[in-house]
């Protein structure tokens, strides 16, 4: 009696999945996964509010998963070198803007 309540449960699911239109469902895409997909560093001229400005690498333009953020609004996030090792930090408080530095313009900070 349970396998005819698990098939009539799938019978359900796979109808609804068909009515609702998902006729192009790919099943793989859904098991899959893409673990070959690091994120990828972006370069950025970090602008601070009093008037500094710092090229490196980030891996995320807001505050990233190994950042840290603290209480009162004050935060740490970190700045890498182009093979991803950790050169510095800095607090977003003091950020004004990012700005990125698209690949091939290697421009000094002005």
């Amino acid at each position: 009696m349970n396998r005819g309540r698990l098939a009539l449960l799938l019978l359900i699911v796979f109808t609804a999945v068909v009515i609702s239109g998902c006729q192009n469902l790919h099943i793989q895409d859904l098991v899959k996964r893409d673990l070959s997909q690091e994120p990828s560093l972006i370069k950025v001229r970090i602008h601070f509010d009093r008037g500094d400005t710092v090229d490196g690498y980030v891996y995320e333009l807001g505050l990233e998963k190994s950042g840290k953020l603290y209480a009162g609004g004050s935060s740490i996030s970190y700045i890498y070198d182009a093979q991803g090792n950790v050169v510095g930090s800095f607090n977003y408080q003091r950020v004004t803007y990012m700005e990125i530095i698209p690949p091939g313009d290697e421009n000094p900070a002005k």
